[in-house]
């Protein structure tokens, strides 16, 4: 096995085990149904990071998720990033496998010339809304408003997976531009994106520090 294969299947298994905490997490503590109801809406409530770090949930999603280790610039950059994310999921209602952000948001069918479109085939993020958000360079507390925006759109009802992806997809320079081209992709073309969902693990930042 050549070393940039074992590094991808290595990159793979960690994205897996990531996914699978932060649903766990989710599911006990966001989901509208059976989650923690009081930690849910006091994530909600908070305003900024600092604030989530007082609440015992979001402290549990930083050790699942290997934010606490070492102490510098990188790592305090995935940690910042780890609690946003805790603050983003608590506005998920529900966790749909398969329902990734864009492609629920983007076009059911391609609109292209010739086509013939049904009204249920238009976007639900207007085309105007999406160019303006791949213009953006979001960061910090915009980046929280933009997804949970883009949640409440969709009524609460995403993929848990994809949100963590998308969400910590700036955090290698590796993945800086992959966002932006996956979420065009999906947008226009929901089918063909399917190919392209999985990246690189930003985490794997903690795994060189």
């Amino acid at each position: 096995m050549s070393t940039q294969v074992a590094t991808l299947s290595a990159q793979s298994d960690q994205t897996t085990v990531e996914d699978t905490q932060v649903v766990e997490w989710f599911e006990r503590y966001c989901d509208i149904d059976d989650g923690d109801r009081a930690t849910r809406a006091r994530l909600k409530r908070t305003r900024a990071n600092h604030d989530a770090l007082a609440i015992p949930a979001t402290i549990e999603f930083v050790r699942r998720l290997g934010a606490h280790h070492n102490n510098n610039s990188r790592s305090n950059r995935y940690l910042d990033a780890v609690v946003s994310l805790a603050r983003v999921l608590s506005h998920v209602k529900t966790h749909a496998p398969g329902k990734q952000l864009m492609t629920q948001a983007g076009w059911k069918k391609y609109p292209g010339e010739g086509v013939t479109l049904d009204p249920s085939d238009y976007p639900v993020l207007s085309e105007v809304r999406f160019k303006r958000l791949l213009q953006q360079d979001l960061d910090g507390e915009d980046r929280i408003t933009a997804f949970v925006r883009l949640i409440d759109l969709l009524g609460g009802e995403v993929d848990v997976d994809s949100v963590r992806r998308d969400f910590l997809a700036n955090l290698a320079d590796y993945t800086a531009n992959d966002l932006k081209r996956r979420w065009a992709l999906q947008y226009y073309l929901p089918m063909a994106a399917e190919d392209n969902q999985q990246q690189p693990s930003p985490s794997t930042l903690e795994s060189e520090l």
